[in-house]
């Protein structure tokens, strides 16, 4: 089970009642969850914040229903203020001079370091080009998504390696391979702009090992190695013990050393860990099921999450 909050479409009959107001055209969007980051850390001299994202097939859905006669943006649920916002310059850009509501069915979980504020972001973009008839632009979405709190690139599909405070692209490395990810939860929220406001010190040579662990992963990605990948995910998140300890860290090295785990992924700035396992993987069955056990006797909430 997990205690994060999702929200959904079918939550109530007011959010039912608000999608079927009058007599009104829907545009519609979609975006991914990426379950952390297989790696983050700081690339060259400058030290310059990256990561690379984990896609998941937990998603964000966006209607967005158009108002012509009503000036401005409604969200529903109504604290997706990021998503909002994202609306706002959205349109602004495009001098758009259209109202509306948005409403979302969101199964990611919020404040947990998933990226369920870009999901939300991307899937609205998505749904006001749906709705006024434009054609995505990855580039704007990611610099105007920077300028709301550092984000992730939900937008791909595909792993990504990128810069998420200034939202360049570095590299798309390719689709991501097929895992299951047994999700430890910590408890409690993270909030991406108070997280990134701290300043969390990284030095030249933090930024020559993250270099290599970044070539490893492109290899991995290439080769379809996922063993690999799992030894840099898990590098990556014993280094980020040092910025945002996890209290579940032991834990989770105990079950992975004992399930048989390919690797550890963190959410580098919320409360999950992942053990990450292959279908392909001898006795994965037994391993997977192994430690969902375990977890349930430590009474640790858990969640199941696929690539």
């Amino acid at each position: 089970m997990d205690n994060g909050v999702v929200t959904s479409l079918f939550d109530g009959d007011e959010l039912e009642t608000i999608a079927a107001t009058g007599n009104r055209t829907a545009g519609y969007g979609r975006a991914p969850a990426t379950f952390g980051e297989l790696l983050q850390g700081v690339l060259g001299i400058d030290v310059k914040p990256f990561l690379v994202s984990l896609p998941i097939r937990s998603y964000s859905i966006a209607a967005f229903y158009t108002r012509p006669a009503v000036c401005g943006i409604g969200v529903f649920p109504p604290h997706k203020s990021k998503a909002k916002r994202l609306a706002e310059i959205f349109l602004k850009h495009h001098d758009l001079s259209i109202g509306g509501d948005i409403i979302f069915s969101c199964d990611v979980p919020e404040g947990k370091g998933l990226a369920s504020s870009s999901a939300d972001m991307v899937a609205t973009a998505r749904a006001i080009i749906a709705r006024a008839g434009l054609e995505e632009d990855g580039s704007l979405l990611q610099r105007l998504m920077s300028e709301i709190e550092p984000s992730d690139p939900v937008m791909y599909s595909s792993v990504v390696a990128y810069h998420h405070v200034s939202g360049e692209i570095i590299d798309v490395l390719g689709p991501p391979p097929q895992l299951v990810i047994v999700g430890l939860d910590a408890g409690g929220c993270i909030d991406t702009l108070e997280y990134n406001a701290v300043g969390h010190t990284f030095g030249g040579i933090d930024s020559v090992e993250y270099a290599k662990l970044l070539d490893k992963v492109r290899l991995a990605l290439r080769q379809n190695d996922c063993r690999a990948l799992g030894a840099v995910a898990t590098r990556s998140a014993e280094l980020n013990q040092r910025r945002n300890p996890h209290r579940l860290w032991q834990l989770a090295q105990r079950l992975a050393r004992e399930g048989g785990a390919i690797g550890i992924a963190a959410a580098h700035s919320g409360t999950y860990l992942g053990l990450l396992f292959s279908p392909r993987q001898e006795r994965f069955r037994e391993r997977l099921r192994y430690v969902q056990l375990e977890l349930e006797r430590c009474n640790e909430i858990s969640k199941l999450f696929f690539t």
